[in-house]
């Protein structure tokens, strides 16, 4: 009887030491807890990623994937009422919240790269792209961007026959969320929320929702989810 009141406490003790140890282990965690709401940095105008009309609350395939680290997150603080403070920038404003402080998460299409590594942390990948052109059929004009964006901007133009892009990438562009440097226990949450919705199958759904118009998933894109799908 003994020991099972003694296993029982130590059960008991240990789950309501989990949030609390996070916490300790993380002042970002900690701030979050203490405040009971979180800042998140986006993009107004950066769909099918991050985008906002008006006051309306922000939307897009990068909105979602960090509302399931936010949940994870609260989960992991005992917080389920977690409110979200959304903040609107650009990406040099967006990656100056996180490094100031003012946000603690960037939902967005920002790619990873080792300059923004040096203010910034970022988590696993969410999508990788590539830079193109986007050029009037047999013209010279040309519209330079993310390969994503521009075949958006394509679909919704007046004259989508009219435009064409160019096959060839300029660049590599890894998408991930950027977070506070020096705090890898608030990464780790972070990555398990991203790794929960690839191995779950939730991505497949989020990408259907607001990629599927501009075409299936690249075999790089599907390689970085499977390789993202891994929890050990």
């Amino acid at each position: 009887m003994l020991k099972t009141v003694l296993a029982a406490l130590c059960v008991a003790a240990a789950v309501a030491a989990g949030p609390a140890a996070a916490q300790g282990a993380s002042p970002t965690l900690a701030k979050i807890k203490a405040a009971k709401a979180i800042n998140v940095a986006y993009s107004p105008d950066s769909a099918p990623f991050s985008s906002a009309a008006g006051n309306a609350a922000p939307q897009g395939y990068s909105i979602e994937l960090c509302k399931r680290v936010v949940a994870q997150v609260a989960r992991t603080l005992g917080e389920p009422e977690l409110k979200i403070n959304w903040i609107a920038g650009s990406v040099s404003e967006r990656l100056q919240m996180v490094a100031g402080g003012r946000a603690e998460l960037d939902c967005a299409n920002t790619s990873q790269t080792q300059t923004r590594l040096a203010g910034v942390d970022f988590s696993n990948l969410i999508f990788v792209d590539g830079g193109g052109l986007l050029v009037k059929a047999g013209a010279a004009d040309a519209y330079a961007g993310d390969r994503i964006k521009l075949t958006a901007l394509a679909l919704t133009s007046r004259e989508p026959s009219r435009l064409a892009l160019v096959v060839e990438d300029l660049s590599y562009e890894p998408y991930a969320l950027a977070l506070p440097r020096n705090d890898s226990a608030f990464r780790l949450e972070a990555n398990k929320a991203l790794t929960q919705a690839y191995m779950s199958g939730d991505i497949e759904q989020i990408y259907a929702q607001w990629l599927s118009p501009l075409g299936h998933p690249s075999t790089l894109l599907a390689m970085m989810f499977l390789l993202n799908s891994i929890p050990d």
